[in-house]
């Protein structure tokens, strides 16, 4: 099947204040929901992200180390494809990057949903970086540089023409 040239990356507004958010937010977003079973393709950086419970306490174990434990305690990306792009091994290339490289301070996860006629990646990090304490935040300039650099790590990994 070909590929498109559509991709949309978008931030989750929400609060995620509490530690049952960060628990129920990974477990979201290892989930497939249509075969009831964990997705297929998922992955982490200095989470244990094969179990929701042990990554969210190890989130929640950086969080205590710095006395962050007020205000936004994850932060939730979504990457969609428009239909037909159907490379996994990319998507999951893809989110590797992203958390190895450009997310690389902070703990996360991440897994390719295919339970909708478009396949998307979740991507969930911790707001502490780990290193230094800081929390994660970004202007609308850097998120629109933050786009530019998956969307040029999408086309490396999918195909020359792709997102041009």
């Amino acid at each position: 099947m070909g590929y498109g040239k559509e991709i949309t990356i978008k931030m989750v507004n929400k609060k995620y204040k509490d530690s049952y958010a960060i628990e129920n937010l990974i477990k979201y977003t290892v989930t497939d929901k249509k075969r009831k079973k964990d997705c297929r393709y998922r992955g982490g950086h200095g989470a244990y992200y094969m179990n929701a419970k042990k990554a969210a306490e190890q989130f929640r174990i950086v969080q205590r180390y710095y006395k962050k434990q007020t205000g936004k305690r994850v932060h939730h990306m979504i990457i969609s494809f428009e239909e037909g792009i159907d490379d996994l091994y990319a998507m999951d290339s893809l989110a590797k990057i992203i958390v190895y490289d450009i997310l690389r301070e902070y703990q996360s996860v991440y897994a390719i949903h295919e339970d909708t006629d478009n396949l998307h990646i979740h991507i969930v990090w911790n707001a502490v970086n780990f290193l230094n304490g800081r929390k994660w935040h970004i202007s609308k300039s850097e998120f629109s540089k933050l786009k530019k650099d998956i969307k040029r790590s999408a086309k490396q990994e999918f195909c020359k023409d792709f997102l041009q």
